[in-house]
């Protein structure tokens, strides 16, 4: 799998967690193919916790940087 495939499956993650209200192991556990390398599935997984740890932070700069919120198709 490539750098790029691996960020596209963390983007599904991502968007199960914060969307759908999913648990991020349960989301992680579902993402898991047969043919997902063990190196991918780090990739991905390290994606998701990093993006989650610093949401609060970067969603507090979004909100005082941007003149308009975010629109509701804009939130992926």
């Amino acid at each position: 799998m490539s750098g790029a495939r691996s960020r596209a499956n963390a983007a599904q993650v991502l968007v199960a967690v914060l969307r759908d209200g999913a648990h991020l192991n349960t989301a992680l556990k579902q993402l898991r193919p047969a043919d997902l390398a063990a190196r991918d599935a780090a990739l991905v997984q390290e994606l998701c916790y990093g993006t989650l740890r610093y949401q609060p932070r970067l969603e507090f700069w979004l909100k005082r940087l941007l003149k308009q919120p975010l629109k509701a198709t804009d939130l992926d």
